[in-house]
């Protein structure tokens, strides 16, 4: 049955190629794979491995940061309003650790940013299960969405928050897009980007280095999955997958858990990703991060100016983060300046506090 499977594939590809669609193989030689031993490298004082950090989550007004002189330089915007905007996206979740996880998170974006409105939006299947009682609790507000059962969260959120975008551009003017269970604010977000930027992370932790076009072995196996072992692919797909790989468009692997920007800057972002979205892929785990990444290979977010951000001070995805040993200081090695945003990279320790 594989053999026969395996034969009509090749006839499929064949034929598109002979229509002149034909498509190549993703190079992944051209992409580093991150191996996690090189964790003992990176992290080469094991005192300081977030890891293994003696001390738990000590709360948002205990932690010692910096952001005097060189590290303030990201603060030129106006502080955080109520015309902000934080967006999460939130399904059942039945292990218990998220909701100590979340505890933490929110108790950062909270203070970080208390006067802008902190949103989630929600499956309407999910909208009575056990875990929205601690986003009401936080005050955050739950934006219902349905028709979307068989798909995966982290593709169907960009379909719910494009929708609520784009209703609602009277009430708002930033909007940041957020993982719900990584990521943890130390400072004010809003405060450093204007409405006509939209930024988006790529998947990075060398400090302001352009040197880390980082694969890791997930995001190959979801690459395969999605697009390469995949019969589902649409002319869409073979459009944004042509000649991937070669020397002049190489993937620049992106990170789909944080986007930031301007709403409107947001709502043309979504417009395009929700415009290739292929619904018979979209129940996958990890395929929105996929299409993303394509298509910025592709160059198709070039006409709203969306800008690829490296591992910097203002947002970092598994950075080189240094801790000391109970936690409360919290810097990066190479300039001493404290994070704006962290993606990953916290203490193990944080997601066992209650």
């Amino acid at each position: 049955m594989n053999i026969l499977k395996s034969k009509l594939i090749k006839i499929i590809l064949l034929f598109i190629c002979l229509s002149n669609i034909c498509i190549s193989t993703l190079d992944f030689s051209k992409i580093k794979i991150f191996n996690y031993s090189k964790l003992d490298v990176i992290y080469n004082d094991t005192n300081l491995r977030p890891e293994e950090t003696k001390g738990s989550y000590p709360g948002y007004n205990n932690f010692i940061l910096n952001y005097e002189n060189e590290c303030s330089k990201y603060f030129k915007y106006p502080d955080n309003s109520k015309r902000d905007i934080v967006i999460f996206a939130y399904t059942y979740r039945p292990e218990k650790n998220f909701f100590r996880v979340f505890d933490n998170i929110i108790d950062s974006f909270k203070n970080s940013v208390p006067k802008a409105t902190l949103a989630a939006v929600i499956p309407q299947k999910d909208v009575y299960s056990e875990g929205v009682s601690l986003l009401k609790k936080y005050g955050i507000k739950l934006i219902p969405f349905g028709g979307y059962e068989n798909y995966s969260i982290v593709s169907s959120r960009y379909i719910a928050i494009f929708d609520f975008l784009k209703n609602n551009t009277d009430k708002y003017r930033k909007v940041f897009l957020s993982d719900i269970d990584d990521v943890y604010m130390f400072k004010d977000i809003f405060s450093t980007f204007d409405e006509d930027e939209i930024i988006i992370n790529k998947q990075c932790f060398k400090f302001e280095s352009e040197d880390c076009n980082l694969l890791f072995p997930i995001d190959e196996k979801w690459f395969i999955k999605s697009f390469i072992n995949n019969t589902n692919n649409t002319i869409k797909d073979l459009e944004i997958i042509k000649d991937i790989g070669k020397d002049k468009i190489n993937p620049q692997v992106i990170n789909g858990g944080i986007i930031f920007g301007g709403i409107h800057k947001l709502i043309k972002f979504l417009e395009i990703f929700n415009e290739y979205l292929n619904p018979s892929k979209a129940i996958d785990f990890g395929y929105d991060q996929v299409l993303i990444t394509l298509l910025v290979s592709k160059k198709k977010f070039e006409s709203i100016g969306l800008k690829i951000e490296q591992c910097t001070q203002r947002v970092c995805f598994m950075p080189d983060i240094k801790y000391n040993l109970n936690t409360t200081k919290i810097i990066y090695r190479q300039n001493m300046c404290s994070p704006i945003i962290l993606h990953k990279s916290i203490p193990i320790n944080w997601k066992s506090q209650k």
